[in-house]
């Protein structure tokens, strides 16, 4: 990130430079972040399931499509990092650095309050973006 996309993202806009970090004192942050959250977290890969329920508002069989999560391993990883930026029809484009960190899970699940998908399961890149708002 450069200067001036430092300033407007910090939304600090006064014109003193010492109040501001330097592009290398961001990468460092950054970097220290995400090895933090790499060293405290095991990796997981999410694998997609279904999970019929008993609907108890209507009485009729739903599904829940949240998938779940279990622990990745090496070849996995290596899987990962072959298809990234490989996506045939890509919604949207994201940097190699922001695919590979949505795509590494930890095994945690936070609710959606979403019809038929219980649960969104935290990546790494959800664990950085809270760290960096901290």
């Amino acid at each position: 990130m450069d200067w001036i996309a430092w300033r407007i993202y910090s939304g600090r806009f006064n014109e003193k430079a010492g109040d501001f970090l330097h592009a290398e004192e961001i990468k460092l942050l950054i970097s220290n972040m995400l090895i933090e959250v790499i060293e405290t977290y095991i990796p997981h890969k999410w694998v997609d399931t279904v999970e019929p329920f008993m609907n108890r508002y209507n009485g009729r069989i739903s599904c829940d499509y949240s998938g779940e999560v279990k622990e990745m391993i090496q070849e996995e990883f290596k899987e990962i990092l072959l298809t990234l930026g490989k996506s045939e029809m890509p919604l949207f484009y994201l940097p190699l650095l922001d695919e590979l960190l949505s795509n590494i899970y930890i095994d945690q699940g936070v609710p959606t309050y979403v019809s038929n998908y219980g649960k969104h399961w935290v990546s790494y890149k959800d664990l950085l973006e809270e760290k960096f708002r901290e």
